[in-house]
């Protein structure tokens, strides 16, 4: 996590407390991590995984949490923990142990951060793994960064990388900087906080706020002689328009293939969301990360289109957070089965045309890779979502291999071809009941 004075480490100091929306950050990138190992080393002949981890902003470490005695361990922890617990489930039941192997590189600007986070980790029994496979940088993130990457190039198979960017605002990680990375290492990913509605929320057509937006490379993208007439016309919902124009620059000035968001709102009576944006190059990570968001996500927005939606977490809607019991009136109004209904929706409006278009037909991998800035759907839903079109005929789903028909959209493979039947034009039907949601 970034500095700010709320986060300070420092000897006979108490350690900062931790707070329920940067919880969440840790259990989607522990979750992620778990997870995503798990599906590069899927294929059991696999003998072993390198991989190098960055936190940019790694604080001190450990927090305090309330109402629980024992510390509560931050990201470096979690950079050092979850490829271990990764490697243990890997190798259950076998005799051959297959290996994951690590380097972390843990950045902080202050140097009583890194002091502590030192002192912390060697009473855990990490000492003797320090600048072996452990790495520590005492400056600024963009001033490690080219250090940084330039040692990760000499590690055999290393250039596998996440890069933990916890910024407390926006200012910290210019969008040079996530080009850098995706430039100059082949298999990186970026998980960055970007704190949007900070930002927006006084933005204005002023040398100085042009500039500080200039500062990290996403000026061009926003109509700056549209700010004034954008906030009198839609004075309720403004922000999210101006936030639709962030999001295409992120995504095109980062360099990376795709790229979800993940809004969160902290807990209390200001409702200023920042995005969790996870960057890649592959669909597949893309695709375990959306998984991650539908399990730990607990809201829905369409705020950076009418038609496309966005999940996110609200501490203000957590029932462990708040400790009250919100009454939902039946399964429907559920927040899992309002969600599904709104992206069996707009995936209805996105899937016919791509494969009604396709000449010759389409993978499913490829139809995810084509679709996958523009939904939150994972694979498991795009395949549901097929079913009923498998089934009826309107499409038809074919095995490269065998040359065998699919006759359920579960059964779908990566490489299998979907085409649409001949002069059939079909259609995702959306029940009444969601038709007048």
């Amino acid at each position: 996590m970034a500095t700010d004075e709320k986060y300070v480490w420092g000897a006979g100091s108490p350690l900062p407390p931790i707070d329920p929306h940067s919880k969440i950050k840790h259990k989607i990138l522990r979750d992620y991590l778990e997870t995503y190992i798990k599906v590069l080393m899927s294929n059991v002949k696999i003998p072993k995984l390198h991989l190098s981890l960055i936190d940019g902003f790694s604080g001190g470490g450990l927090y305090q949490d309330d109402g629980i005695i024992q510390d509560y361990k931050g990201s470096p922890y979690i950079l050092l923990e979850s490829p271990f617990n990764a490697e243990i489930q890997l190798n259950q039941g076998r005799l051959k142990e297959r290996k994951i192997h690590t380097n972390t590189f843990l950045v902080d600007i202050e140097p009583d951060n890194i002091s502590h986070l030192k002192s912390a980790l060697t009473l855990d029994g990490y000492s003797e793994r320090f600048e072996k496979d452990i790495h520590f940088y005492s400056e600024d993130f963009c001033s490690a960064l080219p250090k940084i990457v330039q040692r990760i190039k000499t590690i055999k198979g290393g250039e596998r990388s996440l890069f933990l960017l916890d910024q407390y605002a926006y200012k910290d990680v210019p969008m040079k900087a996530i080009q850098h990375i995706f430039s100059s290492l082949d298999k990186a990913e970026v998980l960055l906080t970007f704190n949007i509605d900070t930002l927006i929320t006084y933005i204005s057509n002023k040398a100085a706020n042009r500039k500080a937006i200039e500062n990290i490379g996403l000026d061009t993208y926003i109509p700056w002689q549209q700010i004034a007439d954008i906030k009198s016309t839609n004075k309720e919902d403004w922000k999210p328009i101006i936030q639709k124009f962030f999001a295409e620059g992120i995504r095109k000035e980062s360099g990376a293939r795709f790229m979800t968001l993940f809004f969160i709102t902290p807990k209390g009576s200001n409702t200023w969301s920042y995005w969790f944006i996870h960057l890649a190059n592959t669909h597949r990570a893309n695709d375990v990360m959306k998984s991650l968001h539908w399990k730990h996500g607990n809201l829905f927005s369409h705020s950076l289109s009418p038609g496309i939606f966005q999940l996110g977490y609200d501490a203000n809607q957590d029932t462990t957070v708040t400790g009250q019991d919100f009454l939902f009136l039946g399964e429907e109004h559920s927040f899992e089965a309002q969600t599904q209904a709104k992206v069996e929706a707009e995936l209805s409006e996105h899937i016919p045309r791509i494969i009604q278009s396709s000449n010759s037909g389409i993978s499913l991998e490829a139809l995810m890779c084509n679709i996958a800035n523009v939904t939150m759907a994972n694979t498991d839903i795009v395949r549901s979502s097929l079913d009923l079109a498998v089934k009826t005929g309107d499409i038809k789903v074919i095995n490269p291999k065998t040359l065998t028909q699919r006759t359920k959209g579960s059964a779908i493979a990566a490489q299998d071809v979907i085409t649409p039947a001949a002069q059939k034009s079909f259609y995702f039907p959306i029940s009444e009941k969601d038709d007048k949601s």
